[in-house]
């Protein structure tokens, strides 16, 4: 997560909300003092803690991601897996960003397969729960 997480959205949005440090860290399993760091930019939160902290917040995980979809030293292929990312329902992007975490730490690919799947059970759960696999519109695409 580091260099990605956005130590000032989340600032902003728990003081927008009135909630002090020492609250919002038994919601996210960490202590204050882990809270008071990621906010000053000491500490970036681990994927996991990230996706805690987005839930007690009440906001969406890529809310307190920087996640440029017009940086220029992206690359297309970087660029169009940010918009398809961002287009999936929350509990799949969740079940995503846990399955490319899992590859990207340990380039286990047998691993990174039992994380794919509960992606796909993820997915089939939301399509069970709603009706439809949830789709969100594609972010106009700039280059």
């Amino acid at each position: 997560m580091a260099g990605n997480f956005d130590h000032e959205a989340m600032r902003r949005i728990r003081r927008a909300k009135r909630m002090t440090q020492k609250k919002l860290a038994p919601m996210c399993g960490v202590s204050a003092s882990h809270i008071n760091q990621i906010e000053r930019g000491a500490g970036n939160p681990s994927p996991e803690t990230a996706q805690r902290i987005a839930a007690a917040l009440g906001v969406p995980v890529d809310e307190l991601l920087h996640l440029p979809t017009n940086d220029p030293v992206a690359t297309e292929e970087e660029r169009e897996l940010i918009a398809a990312f961002r287009m999936l329902p929350e509990p799949v992007r969740l079940a995503a960003l846990a399955y490319l975490v899992v590859l990207a730490r340990t380039g286990n690919v047998q691993h990174a397969e039992e994380m794919w799947q509960i992606v796909r059970q993820a997915s089939e759960r939301h399509t069970a729960e709603t009706g439809s696999p949830e789709k969100r519109q594609a972010p106009p695409r700039h280059g």
